[in-house]
């Protein structure tokens, strides 16, 4: 394994997120904390507690996944398509030592740690507006690292897949805000009516969230291990695709 050129290439990733810590760190921040002023209390003094906790304490994890997989998804895919596209600058990682999977790994590890950063940025920010509790800090992480991972593959294979930034654009704003904001950050799937609590389980994102609700407050609407093993298949399944895409060489060939 080429460690140095895995190295490398997770660096030049990383300094690329810094050029624009307003953007990257600073807006989801802001976002949370309206959210939070909103939702959080406007909103969740007519709600009421849920699961035994309160309405900003409920909606606080939600909040921080889904920060965590947007983040994820867009910086490894804009990190793919700009120096395919631009330049064509991605021909100097192809014809390296590296192997298909190092590309990707490196790649996805700067990805999985600008994440986190903005997960840890999101859980301070939240500290703000509701105690500090975490039942199972373990179990957190490494569920919180595979759904970045899992994301991160995924914006991997759009950022291959998208010919232009228009089609990249698609994906956060129209499928994974939607399927986020339909996954249960703001609600309890059991305040559903039977026919949608049966369609938000086709969701995957439904149990992303639930499993870092588990995490912070043991409270989930569905077992903690389900969504662990959809996670983990999700991000087996992402990252053959990623594979499968890099050795055939699609969109990097012509």
């Amino acid at each position: 394994m080429s460690y140095v050129g895995l190295k490398t290439l997770a660096v030049k990733e990383i300094k690329r997120s810094l050029k624009t810590p307003l953007q990257v760190f600073g807006a989801p921040v802001i976002t949370t904390a309206l959210y939070f002023m909103i939702f959080g209390y406007a909103v969740g003094n007519r709600v009421g507690p849920i699961g035994g906790i309160s309405y900003p304490e409920f909606i606080m994890p939600g909040l921080i996944m889904m920060n965590v997989l947007t983040t994820a998804f867009q910086s490894i895919a804009f990190g793919i398509m700009f120096p395919r596209i631009v330049g064509k600058t991605i021909n100097d990682i192809l014809v390296s030592p590296m192997s298909y999977l190092e590309i990707a790994a490196g790649f996805t590890i700067a990805s999985i740690l600008r994440s986190l950063i903005v997960g840890l940025l999101i859980f301070a920010t939240a500290l703000f507006f509701v105690p500090l509790h975490v039942d199972h800090p373990i179990f957190l992480i490494i569920f919180t690292i595979l759904v970045a991972a899992t994301f991160s593959f995924f914006g991997f294979i759009i950022g291959l897949w998208a010919k232009s930034f228009e089609q990249l654009s698609i994906f956060p704003t129209f499928i994974i805000m939607p399927l986020s904001f339909l996954g249960g950050v703001f609600y309890s799937i059991e305040m559903l009516p039977p026919l949608a609590q049966t369609i938000s389980k086709y969701n995957p994102v439904f149990y992303m969230v639930n499993g870092m609700r588990y995490g912070v407050y043991s409270v989930a609407d569905v077992s903690p291990v389900f969504s662990f093993g959809i996670v983990i298949t999700l991000a087996l399944i992402f990252l053959a695709i990623v594979w499968q895409m890099l050795r055939s060489g699609y969109n990097l060939k012509t």
